[in-house]
């Protein structure tokens, strides 16, 4: 809780107006929103109603009651809600914590000149404030299929194409596989990971001091995915 007894990371309402000081100067109250935290609980909120329409789809065609194919659609749209958030949430934590990094001049020129994909400048980024190891490695592969995905749903070319196995219902649209429950647990998995290695390895002074304030809330995600998934 906050002073004026909000939960934390809620928006306040405060007066344009201001208060004054007690040198009569116009005191200033400065806010954030933490955009990461709100696509982070999207996303994972939606992966678990993704597998939870797989559950009832695999029940309904064990029972041989009604159509499973029915609830392709609830399995889908939460799914692809899952995935993009997650991006999202990955991008906005760039946001909150960029400024802190400190990237070198040279290094964001050629960031542009280069035309360096932006989950590529996300992910140096990232190396440049936490101690994240071994897991950039494998964080550059699944980077580029999470933002890949994001651009795919938001960009979409419609066209015909061979038809994707679905582990339920058989041959399906390909999109219906590549926002499904699995790829929605891929996505999150991703930006929890990301999430979690943040907050416990930051390597310069500010993003100590972002990690202090942050750990919590990351800790919360953390519970709430894993009551979800029970």
């Amino acid at each position: 809780m906050n002073p004026s007894g909000e939960k934390a990371g809620r928006v306040v309402a405060v007066p344009l107006t201001g208060t004054l000081g007690l040198r009569g100067e116009l005191a200033r109250v400065a806010i954030k929103s933490r955009m990461w935290l709100t696509w982070a609980r999207l996303a994972t909120r939606s992966e678990a109603q993704s597998h939870e329409a797989r559950s009832r789809m695999i029940e309904r065609k064990q029972k041989a009651v009604g159509e499973a194919a029915e609830l392709l659609v609830e399995e889908f749209e939460p799914a692809l809600i899952s995935v993009v958030s997650a991006a999202f949430a990955i991008d906005a934590l760039y946001g909150a914590i960029r400024g802190m990094c400190a990237v070198p001049p040279d290094l964001a020129q050629s960031w542009s000149g280069n035309r360096v994909p932006r989950h590529a400048q996300i992910l140096e980024t990232l190396k440049l404030g936490f101690s994240v190891g071994r897991k950039a490695q494998r964080w550059t592969t699944n980077f580029e299929w999470l933002f890949g995905a994001r651009d795919n749903a938001a960009h979409p070319i419609e066209e015909f194409k061979e038809p994707s196995l679905h582990p339920v219902l058989g041959g399906v649209a390909p999109v219906y596989i590549a926002y499904s429950p699995e790829t929605a647990t891929r996505a999150v998995d991703l930006m929890l990971d990301v999430f979690s290695a943040c907050v416990g390895s930051p390597k310069l002074r500010l993003t100590e001091l972002w990690a202090e304030g942050e750990t919590h809330f990351v800790d919360r995600l953390l519970k709430q995915r894993e009551a979800a998934r029970q």
